[in-house]
């Protein structure tokens, strides 16, 4: 039998947890917008935000998206993310910026897209 104030600190675990991906997804989505190209406002939401987060740190459903814009943002973790995001067509970051975007939608459940 867990301890009441065992589960207590599980539960502060997680909501912690959980606000810190919510936190860093929406410092992600303020670097997306500004008057730097896209391709360096990408770069920066993914390094100053993304890059350090866990896909287990995310929610369970959104797991698998994360990871594979972990994937596309550092070809499996084979290339830093500059490289990759420079040798990016225009389509690709722009669809990696909306892929963080939808994730950022999902996790907060702000509904806004």
């Amino acid at each position: 039998m867990v301890e009441p104030s065992s589960q207590l600190e599980v539960q502060r675990g997680k909501t912690a947890v959980r606000y810190r991906v919510e936190e860093k997804f929406h410092e992600a989505v303020r670097a997306l917008i500004g008057p730097a190209s896209q391709r360096k406002r990408l770069e920066h939401a993914y390094l100053d935000n993304l890059s350090d987060l866990q896909a287990a740190e995310v929610p369970v459903s959104q797991q698998s998206k994360f990871a594979q814009l972990r994937a596309t943002l550092t070809h499996e973790r084979q290339l830093h993310p500059e490289i990759v995001i420079e040798a990016m067509s225009d389509d690709e970051v722009a669809d990696a910026a909306r892929q963080i975007f939808i994730l950022y939608d999902e996790i907060t459940g702000s509904g806004a897209l």
